[in-house]
């Protein structure tokens, strides 16, 4: 009977947002749910399984110190793409995801504001750059520092970075040797 008390509570934690960032910080777990919490987001993470959904858990650095972070997102399935409206605009969503593969690529994990909207502004108007920018720093997928863009929570919580840097990179080899990189490893 407790055990299902935990495992509610854990849910009703995950799935509620009570700040402005969705998911629950490692040390509310713990308080909430005690030093087993990783046994009770087992658990929860089967019975979420059978829904499509997934508990991810993300570390970011934070003041000098690593904080973890769990979220419930979508399984990588096309399932949570059939259910209607796109959460963003073709256009805003071209926008992040520039911002995003610029600071992915840059050395530092920043990169000038205006060099984004210089770039964009190529296939967009200057305003609708701006505006979904400021969008997406409002609604934390980027954090602006003086005038550079990086990463927000929700860009790490939300997209797998990895697997969006593997495809840039594999993108880049492709047009590095004339076409596609695929073609060229079959023919050999």
């Amino acid at each position: 009977m407790e055990g299902d008390r935990k495992l509610l509570r854990a849910a009703y934690l995950l799935l509620v947002r009570r700040r402005r960032y969705p998911g629950v910080r490692e040390w509310e777990l713990e308080k909430y749910l005690g030093r087993n919490y990783r046994e009770i987001l087992d658990r929860l993470g089967e019975e979420l399984s059978r829904l499509g959904l997934e508990i991810r858990e993300v570390v970011l650095k934070e003041g000098g110190r690593e904080v973890r972070h769990f979220v419930v997102v979508p399984a990588r399935t096309a399932v949570h793409m059939e259910l209607g409206v796109p959460p963003f605009r073709v256009n805003e969503a071209a926008v992040l995801a520039l911002a995003i593969s610029m600071i992915l690529a840059s050395s530092g994990g920043r990169v000038k504001r205006s060099e984004v909207v210089e770039l964009a502004k190529t296939k967009l108007p200057e305003y609708r750059v701006e505006r979904a920018l400021n969008k997406f720093v409002r609604l934390g997928y980027l954090k602006e520092e003086d005038d550079d863009l990086l990463l927000g929570l929700r860009t790490y919580l939300e997209m797998d970075l990895d697997r969006l840097a593997a495809i840039l990179a594999g993108r880049a080899e492709a047009s590095r040797l004339g076409g596609d990189a695929s073609a060229r490893e079959g023919s050999g």
